[in-house]
């Protein structure tokens, strides 16, 4: 093994190589995330705090971060959701997932409960979301704690 300086100098050099890859492509993929916030996601939840607010609703969205949004909706000075959506970036994809944060009744501890945007097969990327099913999926999450709450 007498050329181990030139092995070394190898496996360090393509671990600088694969580090450089990384950082170029982690910088696209948030440069991606900033897009879907400012594209679907915001405009989806000022668009439902506009409704909200025409029925009795105070409404907070919470936009200033590029990688996170959320809007929460109160009614007579108390909580009925707490909405946000997340996003986990992997090697294969940027997936979305909605995350509700609520208050249990009984120990009026604070909760999160983590979910899907869609149905079924979970091989989609943020890419592939639309304003409409940011909007659609809020509403199923307000009228079901609006079920059990009343």
């Amino acid at each position: 093994m007498e050329n181990w300086k030139k092995i070394l100098a190898t496996i360090l050099k393509k671990q600088k190589e694969d580090r450089g890859e990384k950082k170029i492509k982690h910088s696209h993929e948030r440069l991606r995330v900033e897009k879907f916030y400012s594209t679907i996601v915001n405009p989806a939840f000022k668009e439902l705090k506009s409704e909200l607010k025409k029925h009795g609703r105070e409404v907070e969205i919470y936009t200033e971060r590029r990688d996170f949004a959320s809007i929460i909706v109160n009614f007579e000075a108390e909580e009925e959701l707490d909405y946000s959506i997340e996003v986990m970036i992997s090697p294969v994809r940027v997936f979305p997932r909605p995350v509700i944060h609520y208050t249990e009744w009984a120990s009026s501890r604070r909760l999160r409960a983590e979910g899907l945007l869609r149905r079924g097969i979970q091989d989609y990327d943020i890419s592939d979301i639309k304003k409409e099913e940011i909007i659609e999926h809020f509403l199923d999450e307000y009228k079901n704690y609006i079920k059990f709450m009343h």
